[in-house]
C-alpha cells in the first residue's frame, strides 16, 4: 500500500490548499484502507472528490505498483478539480510538474494542460504585483476634556441704567457680562500667546488625524503611491468640520531616473509638499495641521507639483493649488458650523451654500392645492419653507389667519410641515373638489462665494560641483482670486457676493536666494554668507486698485568656531511686501480691532484697558458738575480692556512670509556647548533690534488711524536658554530651561484730550462729550492723554525636566510663568500688568516591539490680571494622545 500512497500523496497535497485536512474526512469506503493506516486520511479526500475511484470490487490495493496510465487519469482528474476550485501557487507548481512528467500518458487521455500553465502564469504574475506593494502611514487620536472654572468679565455696571458693550452684550445694571470674546480669545492662550496655536475653548474634543500611504513599486525605475490623510473634529468644530470628516486622496508618481533628470515626482491632490525659500522671506510653506491640538490655520491646498534634480546639479519644483477659504469665527452669537461648538476667533470654512430668505415675512402669495377625487392628504411646497411660518391662509375661498383661525369662524385644517422634505401633511385627508392655499416665509438658496483663490509657483535651488555648500535659488510665488462664474444658456452668472465682502486679490512675488560658504577659510565647517531678496506686486482689488510694488531683503553670516555657531542676520521688509492675502473675519471686524484689512493678525504682548483714563475723566467732570455726574469708569460701553499687539509678529491664513512687513533691524543667535564637571550643557542665546520703516498708528489698535503718528514702535527682544541631562537614580534626567524678555515702545507723547471713546460706534461717546464740554466750559480740565505712546515690557520663563521611568514609560512636567506690564495709548500710568501661569504633567508609554505610543497629560492655565481683576480666569485640561506608525 505504501507505493501507491506514496505516488498519490503529492496529488493529496496539491489539493491541500483547496480542499484544506480543515473539514472532517469520512472514513474510506475502500475496503482494503483500515482507518488506522497513516495516509487513511488522504486517501479518503482523494475518494471522496473524485480522484481516486479504487478498483470495481471496492479495493485500493495499496502495495500493488502504480502504472504510468492510472498515475495520469489521477492527475487528470485533479487538473480538472483545480480549474474549478484553484490551488495554491506552490501546488499548481507541484501538478505542472507532474503533468509534464506524464505528458504523453495525458495525451492520450485527451487531457489539455495549457489552461493550467496560463494558471500558473497568472499567479506569477499577482505574486509579483503583491510582492511590489507597501503601505505606511500614522494614525494619530487625540481626545481633549476642558474645563473652565472661572470666566472673564467685564466691568461691573454701576450706571444705574442698562448698557450694551461693544461686543454688543446688554449689561444690567449692577451686573457684569462676560468679557469680549476677542479679549478672551488671547486670555485663553498657552505659553505661545498665539490663539492659534491650540484650541482652548472650553468642552470636549476628539480628534482624527491620520495620515497612511498605499504604494507599489511598478518597475524598478517607477513607484506608485496614495497618500491618503483624514482630518476630524468630532467635538470643538475647529475649522468647521465638527462632525465631518475631511479625506484627502492623493497620487504620487516617483520615477528614480529619467534621462538627464532623477527623482522626479508627480503629484496630484493633497500638496503637504511645497518647499519655501531660503529664510521664508518670499514664500513660507502652508503649515497643515500635525500638531496635537494645533489648529488648521493654514490648511494644505489641493493641485497639482512636479519636483526633480535635472543634471544632477539644479532641484526644482512647481506647483498649482486652489486654496480653502478659511476665515476667523467673529460671530459670537451664530454657529457657522451647525454643531453648537465653534469658538470665537476659531478658524472655519465658511459654509458654500445656504438659505435666504425672499422678502418680508408673510410677503410670499403661497401655494394653492385643489383636492382631485381620491382626496388630498400630502402636498410638497414650491420653495423651501421657514419653520414656524407656515400656515393654511385659505381654504374653499375663506381667508385664515396664522392661528387656524378662518373667516366664517370655521378652524383651517390641521396639517403637519416637514422641513427635511419640505411637505405638508394633512391630519385629515381634504374632500375631493376642496381647495386650499398655503402661506410661508418663502427660503431661496444661495452660494456664500463669488470667487475661488489659487496659488502657483515654484521654486530652483542650484548646486554647484567642485562648491560644496554653494547654492542659489530662485522663487516664485502668486496668490489670486477668481470669480467663480455659472454659464447657463450662454449667460454666465455670478453666485452672490462672499459673506466678508471682501474684493478679489492678486499678489505676485518673486524672490532670490543664496549660500556662500568661505571655503578660504580653515575649519573643518566654513563660515557661510546667506542672503534673500524679494518682491511683491500686490493689490487687495484687483478690479479697480492698481497694484503696489514693495521689496524685502535679509542678509547674514553663519560662523562655526569648533562646537560654537553664531548667526548674525539683517532684515528690511517694506511697508507694503506681501505674500498672500488679507486676513478675513466670518462676521463683522472685532470691535477693539479697528485697524482695517492687514494681511496678518499681530502678536500679543499683553491685555490694555482704558478704565484708569475714565477714572481721571470722571474725577474731573464731577469736581466741576457734582459727585454722580459722570460714571464713565463705570460704564461697560465705554470702558473695556482690549489686547496690546506687537507689530514685528504675525500670523494668519494666508500670511506666506517668515517676517511681517514694515520692519527693518538686527537679529544674531548663539549657540555654544559646555562642560561642567562631565555634564554637557547646551547654551543659546539671542538677540532681536527692530523698527518700524514706516510710523503707523498701530499703537492703538481701538482707534485705528484716528490719531496717526510720526514715531516709530520699536522693539528690543532678548532669549537665553540650557539644556542638560543629569544623572539621577542611575538615569539621564533631561532639563531644560529659558528666558525672555521683550520691549515694546513708541515714545509718541503727543496729547490729545480725551473722551470715553465707544469702539462699537467707532465714535466718542456723545453724553461723555456733552459733559466734557459743560465741565470745561464752567473751567473744569480737560484730560489729556497720548493714544499712541507704548512703554510694554513682557518677561517669561520655563522649565522642564523628561524622567525615564524605564526604557518605555516617560514622565515630562514644564512649568511656564510670563509677566506683561507697562503702559499702552497712554501716559497717565501703567495699564497693563499681567500674569500667565501654565503647568503641565504628561505620561508616554511606548508599547515595546511597536512604534505605538500613549500620552496622557493634564495641564492648568491661570491668567491674573492686576488692573482690571475681572478678567481673571483659569482652565484646566486633560488630554490623551494614541499615536501608531506603521
Amino acid at each position: 500500500m505504501r507505493r501507491l500512497v506514496g505516488s498519490l500523496l503529492g496529488a493529496a497535497l496539491i489539493l491541500g490548499a483547496v480542499w484544506g485536512f480543515v473539514r472532517p474526512a469520512a472514513a474510506s469506503p475502500l475496503a482494503d484502507v483500515p482507518t488506522s493506516f497513516w495516509a487513511a486520511h488522504a486517501v479518503a479526500q482523494l475518494n471522496a472528490d473524485g480522484i481516486v475511484q479504487g478498483y470495481p470490487d471496492g479495493t485500493f490495493r495499496g502495495e500493488r505498483p502504480l502504472t504510468r496510465y492510472e498515475m495520469a487519469q489521477a492527475v487528470a482528474k485533479a487538473v480538472d478539480y483545480v480549474r474549478a476550485h484553484g490551488a495554491s501557487r506552490k501546488d499548481l507548481q507541484t501538478l505542472q510538474d507532474l503533468t509534464f512528467a506524464l505528458k504523453d500518458e495525458l495525451d492520450a487521455l485527451g487531457v489539455r494542460t495549457t489552461d493550467l500553465e496560463d494558471r500558473l502564469a497568472s499567479l506569477d504574475r499577482r505574486t509579483a504585483f503583491a510582492q511590489g506593494l507597501y503601505v505606511h502611514g500614522t494614525f494619530a487620536q487625540q481626545a481633549s476634556a476642558r474645563r473652565r472654572d472661572v470666566f472673564p468679565l467685564t466691568i461691573v455696571n454701576t450706571t444705574g441704567a442698562p448698557q450694551t458693550t461693544p461686543f454688543g452684550t446688554v449689561v444690567q445694571p449692577g451686573q457684569a457680562a462676560p468679557a469680549d470674546p476677542f479679549v478672551t480669545a488671547f486670555l485663553q492662550t498657552d505659553a505661545t500667546n498665539d490663539p492659534f496655536a491650540t484650541e482652548n475653548q472650553p468642552g470636549d474634543l476628539v480628534r482624527t488625524d491620520d495620515e497612511f500611504a498605499l504604494g507599489y513599486r511598478a518597475t524598478p525605475n517607477i513607484s506608485l503611491e496614495m497618500p491618503i490623510r483624514l482630518l476630524s473634529y468630532e467635538f470643538g468644530g475647529a475649522f468647521g468640520q465638527g462632525v465631518h470628516t475631511d479625506v484627502s486622496p492623493t497620487l504620487k508618481v516617483t520615477i528614480d531616473q529619467a534621462g538627464p533628470l532623477t527623482n522626479l515626482q508627480l503629484r496630484g491632490g493633497l500638496l503637504d509638499n511645497l518647499r519655501g525659500s531660503l529664510t521664508g522671506l518670499a514664500f513660507t510653506p502652508p503649515s497643515g495641521a500635525h500638531d496635537p491640538g494645533a489648529l488648521p490655520l493654514q490648511p494644505f491646498g489641493r493641485g497639482i507639483s512636479i519636483a526633480g534634480t535635472l543634471f544632477g546639479e539644479t532641484d526644482f519644483q512647481g506647483y498649482a493649488q486652489r486654496v480653502d477659504p478659511v476665515m476667523l469665527n467673529t460671530l459670537a452669537a451664530l454657529d457657522p458650523t451647525g454643531y453648537g461648538t465653534n469658538g470665537y476667533l476659531q478658524p472655519l470654512t465658511p459654509p458654500q451654500s445656504g438659505y435666504v430668505q425672499l422678502g418680508a415675512p408673510g410677503g410670499f402669495a403661497g401655494d394653492s392645492f385643489t383636492a382631485g377625487a381620491a382626496g388630498l392628504a400630502n402636498v410638497y411646497l414650491t420653495h423651501p419653507g421657514q419653520l414656524g411660518s407656515v400656515y393654511v391662509s385659505q381654504f374653499n375661498g375663506v381667508s385664515c389667519t396664522s392661528d387656524g383661525k378662518c373667516a366664517n369662524g370655521q378652524s383651517a385644517p390641521n396639517f403637519v410641515f416637514n422641513a427635511a422634505t419640505n411637505n405638508v401633511a394633512f391630519t385629515s385627508p381634504l374632500p375631493p373638489g376642496s381647495n386650499v392655499v398655503l402661506g410661508y416665509d418663502a427660503l431661496g438658496t444661495t452660494q456664500n462665494t463669488n470667487w475661488q483663490r489659487y496659488m502657483v509657483g515654484g521654486r530652483l535651488v542650484h548646486h554647484v560641483q567642485g562648491y560644496p555648500g554653494f547654492q542659489l535659488g530662485l522663487t516664485f510665488n502668486r496668490v489670486f482670486d477668481n470669480e467663480a462664474l455659472v454659464t447657463s444658456d450662454g449667460v454666465s452668472v455670478a453666485f452672490n457676493g462672499s459673506p466678508s465682502g471682501l474684493p478679489l486679490v492678486s499678489d505676485t512675488v518673486f524672490g532670490i536666494d543664496t549660500v556662500v560658504p568661505l571655503t578660504f577659510v580653515r575649519g573643518a565647517k566654513k563660515p557661510e554668507l546667506f542672503a534673500e531678496v524679494a518682491s511683491s506686486r500686490y493689490t487687495g482689488d484687483a478690479a479697480s486698485v492698481p497694484a503696489t510694488v514693495d521689496g524685502a531683503g535679509i542678509a547674514g553670516l553663519k560662523l562655526h568656531v569648533n562646537a560654537l555657531s553664531l548667526t548674525l542676520a539683517y532684515r528690511s521688509v517694506g511697508q507694503n511686501f506681501i505674500d498672500g492675502a488679507p486676513l478675513q473675519f466670518y462676521g463683522p471686524n472685532p470691535a477693539v480691532y479697528n485697524t482695517g484689512a492687514l494681511t496678518y493678525l499681530p502678536g500679543f504682548i499683553g491685555v490694555a484697558n482704558n478704565v484708569q483714563l475714565n477714572r481721571q475723566f470722571d474725577r474731573n467732570v464731577n469736581a466741576v458738575l457734582g459727585a454722580g455726574a459722570s460714571s464713565a469708569a463705570g460704564n461697560p460701553a465705554v470702558s473695556y480692556a482690549y489686547p496690546a499687539f506687537n507689530p514685528f509678529t504675525g500670523s494668519g491664513p494666508y500670511f506666506y512670509q517668515s517676517y511681517v512687513p514694515n520692519a527693518r533691524g538686527l537679529a544674531a543667535d548663539l549657540s555654544v556647548p559646555v562642560k561642567i564637571k562631565g555634564t554637557r550643557i547646551e547654551l543659546n542665546v539671542g538677540r532681536q533690534d527692530l523698527v518700524q520703516i514706516k510710523p503707523d498708528a498701530f499703537g492703538n489698535p481701538v482707534y485705528g488711524a484716528l490719531y496717526p503718528s510720526s514715531v516709530p514702535e520699536r522693539m528690543r527682544s532678548d532669549t537665553a536658554g540650557a539644556k542638560l541631562s543629569l544623572p539621577v537614580f542611575g538615569r539621564r534626567v533631561d532639563v531644560s530651561v529659558s528666558g525672555l524678555y521683550e520691549h515694546l515702545t513708541r515714545d509718541d507723547r503727543m496729547l490729545e484730550n480725551y473722551v470715553p471713546f465707544n469702539a462699537q460706534t467707532h465714535t466718542f461717546d456723545a453724553a461723555a462729550q456733552a459733559l466734557s464740554q459743560s465741565a470745561q466750559a464752567l473751567g473744569g480740565a480737560a484730560v489729556p492723554f497720548s493714544p499712541n505712546y507704548v512703554d510694554v515690557h513682557h518677561t517669561g520663563f520655563s522649565a522642564g525636566a523628561g524622567i525615564p521611568v524605564s526604557p518605555d514609560v516617560k514622565l515630562n512636567f514644564s512649568y511656564s510663568t510670563q509677566h506683561f506690564g507697562g503702559s499702552y495709548g497712554t501716559t497717565l500710568g501703567d495699564n497693563v500688568d499681567e500674569h500667565k501661569d501654565l503647568y503641565s504633567g504628561a505620561l508616554t508609554y511606548r508599547i515595546p516591539k511597536t512604534n505605538t505610543s500613549v500620552t496622557v497629560q493634564a495641564l492648568h492655565y491661570r491668567y491674573t490680571d492686576n488692573t482690571m481683576p475681572q478678567l481673571d480666569f483659569d482652565q484646566t485640561r486633560q488630554n490623551v494622545y494614541f499615536t501608531v506608525k506603521f
